[in-house]
């Protein structure tokens, strides 16, 4: 399993994503989530498809966090569905441009990815680099309107 930290641009995305769906209350979503690890990825065919599993150590109350939401814009729908155990099934489907997909699979296939997140002097303009450039990225994606009914929270 990869940390979350070794995919910028997917590390953003789910802070992003999470704080818009509001699931967590927390000041630093992108440190709070950064030791969240992704355990496989959907190999479908599907063009439109993205998805992808995760874990966390982090204990979930999910009486309050409802264990599903929906995330529905015109660049897709994601659903997010968190189990007791930690996992975390993340279906990102009907959009072939989500910005983290090729990241994903280029990443979760390498033997030694970079962690951006460690703090290392040599490497600390080029890891600066590399969050900004996801940053800007994901705020592409998140810049538009969303449906009507954008979030579904299921009980």
């Amino acid at each position: 399993m990869r940390k979350l930290s070794s995919y910028p641009i997917l590390h953003h995305f789910l802070a992003r994503l999470y704080e818009d769906l509001n699931i967590f209350e927390v000041e630093d979503m992108l440190a709070f989530i950064v030791d969240d690890r992704v355990s496989s990825y959907c190999k479908c065919k599907d063009k439109g498809c993205a998805s992808f599993f995760m874990h966390s150590d982090r204990e979930l109350d999910l009486s309050k966090d409802d264990g599903v939401y929906i995330y529905d814009s015109d660049k897709g729908m994601i659903v997010l569905e968190f189990f007791e155990n930690g996992d975390i099934d993340v279906q990102a489907l009907e959009y072939e441009d989500y910005p983290f997909k090729e990241e994903l699979i280029s990443v979760y296939n390498q033997e030694e990815p970079l962690d951006y997140a460690l703090e290392n002097d040599a490497n600390e303009e080029l890891l600066q680099k590399i969050q900004d450039d996801a940053k800007k990225i994901v705020s592409k994606y998140f810049n538009v309107e969303q449906n009507e009914v954008p979030i579904i929270t299921v009980e």
